[in-house]
């Protein structure tokens, strides 16, 4: 016969049914079960509702303007989603100071939001902390100013490694006519790592890359943006200083920049492969996009003399839909079209070979016919 065991040598002194009562208070109690903050329901504002919310949370935000700046809390990780998209929801600042700022080591999530009017040293629309690594996903972030180092847009800190995609960033500025200011889109500081995919950078200026700067180690991984419309002094899309950016499936058109149209690299490695940069412009001429050192471009369609030929690069017309109107599709003749990286690891979504530009790879689009 096995030997009974006592019920009380379970826990001495403590019955089952006041372990059971133990277990559902624990179950039940606020904060073990992620929850949802209405704003402005169940709070007024944004901040209010971040500051109430629990780690794991999300605050869901609806329609309108919100005129605050607004920082995620410490030590919280928390998404903060709007209910119908960046066009609906605008979180305006205040001109003094960032509009969204991720505090060091936080991993919050932004999602479609329109982040505007903000102005300060670094990261005038969105400040990511010191080795922070949140979300900026579905977004739009436009008309903000860096008045110091850079990052008119977003200023990735020193170690941070950001995840921005889906998103617009347009129209934001780090330029001075004293003191060089650096990245009008994105500024990456030293030893960041930012992840950028599927986003378009449009109409940002800086000193040193009008829509990205990466400086001091920062190694940026850049993959399917459209990069148009952009300007500055050194790099109208990017500038890269002891830095090195690996860029892929991405385009650059109509960017201009005093040296570098599309490109101006110092003591760095950059890295394009299946790109366009065509139609970029220098000191207000064609065919002078990447200046600097060093650059390994491969499977690429450059304007620039001295790249095709070599590392299966082209220089050929892109044959863009309509570029003028913003349609960076291409045509069915496209010399573009699978002649990309011959690598499966590079097909297309619909599995054929890798269209060069925007549009190709396993995250670009998946039905890229032209209309």
């Amino acid at each position: 016969m096995l030997p009974v065991v006592s019920r009380k040598r379970f826990l001495p002194g403590v019955s089952l049914g006041t372990v059971a009562l133990w277990v559902l208070g624990l179950l039940f109690a606020p904060g073990v079960r992620a929850a949802t903050v209405n704003v402005p329901a169940d709070y007024a504002t944004i901040q209010a509702a971040l500051n109430a919310a629990a780690s794991g949370d999300t605050v869901l935000v609806q329609n309108g303007t919100y005129n605050e700046n607004v920082s995620f809390p410490s030590g919280k990780t928390l998404t903060l989603r709007s209910a119908n998209g960046a066009s609906s929801t605008t979180i305006q600042g205040d001109g003094s100071t960032s509009v969204v700022v991720f505090p060091a080591g936080n991993t919050s999530t932004l999602d479609g939001f329109t982040v505007t009017g903000g102005s300060a040293p670094s990261g005038g629309g969105i400040l990511c902390s010191e080795n922070s690594s949140p979300v900026i996903t579905n977004s739009i972030i436009t008309s903000n100013v860096a008045t110091g180092e850079g990052g008119g847009g977003i200023n990735a800190a020193l170690n941070s490694s950001p995840t921005i995609s889906n998103s617009t960033i347009r129209n934001n500025t780090a330029y001075d006519t004293v003191t060089p200011r650096r990245g009008g889109g994105l500024h990456c500081a030293d030893n960041s790592t930012p992840t950028v995919r599927n986003c378009t950078f449009d109409n940002n200026m800086a000193n040193f890359g009008g829509a990205i700067a990466g400086r001091s180690n920062a190694a940026a991984t850049i993959t399917n943006c459209l990069f148009i419309n952009n300007s500055a002094d050194y790099g109208g899309a990017i500038a890269s200083n002891t830095a090195n950016p690996v860029i892929t499936n991405c385009t650059f058109n109509n960017n201009q920049g005093g040296t570098g149209a599309a490109m101006s690299a110092t003591g760095s490695l950059v890295t394009i492969r299946n790109s366009i940069l065509w139609g970029d412009l220098e000191a207000g001429a064609s065919g002078g996009e990447l200046r600097g050192d060093s650059y390994l471009v491969s499977y690429s369609d450059v304007q620039q003399t001295g790249y095709a030929g070599s590392n299966n690069n082209i220089s050929a017309d892109p044959l863009f839909v309509d570029s003028a109107a913003g349609n960076y599709h291409l045509q069915l003749g496209s010399p573009c079209r699978n002649s990309g990286d011959p690598d499966a690891a590079y097909n297309d979504r619909d599995g054929s070979r890798n269209d060069m530009g925007v549009d190709g790879g396993p995250n670009g689009a998946l039905d890229d016919t032209p209309p």
